[in-house]
């Protein structure tokens, strides 16, 4: 039989196996291969998914091209031929049992997300994979060798677990009231994710000092650090490791390799080697000339510094950057203007890069959808509404939010609002009610913004209840006002706490089981803006295991209202490949990388695209 009949396909492991001397295994020649064997390994080579074919009593690898990702530069092709003992020796704690368990009992194993140590990229590098061991039988029904297709999730898991600590530092470091207590909470986070935050100090640079000073450890302490307390911003120490004053000074972020050569000792909590690696970088704020202060860190032993890594290393130093900027600011006057400023900043700082993201994510999603994708749209929604939250705060204490009123019937609203809060409700299995008469009961409001009042109360009852629980919304015209009445069977809320649970910042407290996260924003900015309508919000619980309810009571609207026109929902994004009619589109943003994928979002619909990134720029493309 010819060989590429043993060995199928164009691949590169097709043809290495061609050429390959079988004579040196225990497999010998490929012509007296058995039947089973030939049609395992004809399935791998021609799969465009990583498989791998273990056979015989040695457990003799064989596998396909896309495998060879698993493998990386130490072991490809130096594997092929040889026992997978020796191949994956550093995890075969982890798989030998697996295996043996298949040749034992002939049943296939199947593993999720397994964390592994691969000799890889580095010597130990932190790997996550899923994957099954399937038996292949002989003709006596036995097990003659395996079959295992896998995929490896490390970029899953990772970034998950990245995107995390930068949602709660955008989060946790917003709630410090104090410039101190805003280090503290940059450094809680980071303590909480040991495997991409070994150890980091964050130094502060005060305004006209030539000092910076540490105020924040993590993984170590004052005491343990072997950083110094306080740098000399004038020049570098020659004989200090850590360039401070240099990265201050060049503004730009500064490696340091091979620290144990510079007899620097450090520590990895989450894993048994010390830390090579390290970062000096400068913290930097939009609108703000000078660093704000210096983050030292370091990089996991058991993760290459790669892309990924370093944008997760500069968004948090980006997210620690601005808090500290804008509570610099704050410091400079105890008004309520610098905290709303701070919040403005804030707010669009961060949603300055969301918008590319979302963007982004969209286009993925219609050209190359997947579970991991929508994972990431929802936390980048999720993240997207705290903005809008901390930016309505600062408009509404600045007085700039406007309202469109006018009559309409209030079902219409409800239904809205209802309709934004479907999904969370879903999620929870829970159950609600809804009883508003279709007329005759009429306000003069804001359309939008009274609907995101209703959505923002029906949305509390869902998250501060248990699954399964009812929630009530009803409404009735009492006297000259209407009466919107949102009750849950929930957790409740204290006493002491009923006279707070309108103020900025402050959060009701969840169960013992289930807390519940958010800035505690929503229900501030429900009270604002119900009493821009002129009415007011109630609260009445009787404490913790009784349910809550709150009352929106609005000025009542005789005569008509204005009837609500249905606004179908856009159609879903499609990729086309033909431009519709020859149409141009001229982007005008002056964010690069909001314009980049706004870019490749229209181009997807069709059409030809040009960017501009001023007003003088776009006139000129407008006219040509």
């Amino acid at each position: 039989m010819p060989a590429d009949q043993f060995f199928p396909g164009g691949g590169e492991l097709a043809i290495r196996m061609r050429a390959f001397d079988w004579s040196h295994t225990t497999l010998g020649d490929p012509a007296r291969w058995p039947s089973n064997l030939r049609v395992a390994l004809g399935i791998c080579l021609t799969s465009r998914f990583p498989m791998q074919v273990w056979w015989g009593p040695d457990l003799t690898l064989l596998y396909n091209d896309a495998y060879v990702a698993f493998l990386g530069r130490t072991k490809h092709p130096g594997a092929l031929g040889r026992s997978g003992r020796v191949v994956w020796a550093e995890v075969w704690d982890t798989i030998g049992p697996m295996i043996e368990h298949v040749f034992t009992t002939g049943t296939a194993s199947w593993s999720e997300d397994i964390p592994m140590v691969f000799d890889r990229e580095l010597r130990r590098e932190e790997v996550y994979v899923t994957f099954s061991f399937s038996p292949i039988f002989d003709d006596d029904r036995r097990v003659a060798g395996l079959f295992c297709a896998c995929t490896e999730t490390t970029e899953k898991l990772i970034s998950a677990r990245r995107l995390d600590t930068l949602h709660r530092l955008g989060i946790e470091s917003v709630e410090a009231s104090s410039l101190a207590g805003t280090c503290d909470a940059i450094a809680s986070v980071l303590q909480a994710n040991p495997r991409d935050v070994p150890f980091a100090t964050l130094y502060l640079c005060p305004e006209d000092s030539l000092e910076a000073k540490a105020v924040a450890w993590v993984g170590t302490s004052a005491e343990t650090s072997s950083l110094p307390a306080v740098v000399s911003l004038a020049e570098d120490d020659p004989e200090s490791t850590w360039p401070l004053a240099r990265a201050l000074r060049e503004r730009t972020p500064i490696e340091l390799g091979d620290l144990p050569a510079r007899e620097v000792q450090l520590a990895a909590p989450a894993w048994p080697e010390a830390v090579t690696q390290a970062l000096v970088v400068p913290l930097r704020a939009a609108n703000v000339d000078r660093p704000t202060g210096i983050l030292v860190i370091g990089v996991s032993p058991r993760r290459p510094l790669d892309a990924g890594y370093r944008t997760f290393i500069e968004l948090v130093t980006h997210h620690a950057g601005t808090a500290i900027a804008a509570h610099e600011r704050m410091l400079d006057s105890a008004s309520r203007r610098a905290q709303d400023q701070f919040l403005t900043l804030l707010g669009h700082e961060l949603r300055n890069p969301l918008s590319p993201i979302l963007t982004t994510l969209q286009v993925m999603r219609m050209t190359s959808p997947s579970p991991e994708v929508d994972l990431v749209e929802r936390q980048a929604r999720h993240l997207m509404r705290l903005v809008d939250d901390l930016l309505d705060v600062s408009r509404l204490a600045r007085g700039t939010v406007e309202l469109e009123m006018q009559p309409m019937e209030l079902a219409g609203i409800v239904d809205r609002a209802v309709e934004l809060s479907r999904e969370l409700i879903a999620q929870r299995n829970q159950h609600i009610v809804v009883a508003v008469p279709r007329r005759d009961l009429r306000v003069t409001i804001d359309g939008e913004r009274m609907s995101q009042v209703i959505a923002n109360l029906v949305s509390n009852a869902s998250k501060f209840s248990d699954a399964g629980s009812k929630i009530t919304v009803e409404a009735t015209a009492v006297g000259d006002d209407v009466r919107i009445s949102i009750r849950d069977e929930g957790f409740g809320i204290p006493a002491e706490m009923l006279d707070r649970v309108f103020e900025p910042f402050v959060k009701q407290p969840g169960s013992l089981a289930r807390p519940v996260g958010g800035l505690g924003l929503g229900l501030s900015i429900t009270r604002s803006l119900v009493e821009l309508h002129g009415g007011r919000v109630e609260v009445h619980s009787e404490g913790r295991g009784r349910g809550s309810e709150f009352v929106v009571v609005l000025p009542r609207t005789l005569g008509p209202a204005i009837p609500e026109v249905e606004t179908p929902p856009p159609p879903p994004m499609k990729a086309k490949r033909s431009t519709p009619n020859g149409k141009r589109v001229l982007i005008v943003e002056d964010n690069d990388d909001a314009a980049r994928s706004l870019r490749t979002a229209v181009e997807a619909l069709g059409y030809i695209v040009e960017l501009a990134h001023d007003g003088p720029v776009a006139l000129q493309a407008a006219k040509a």
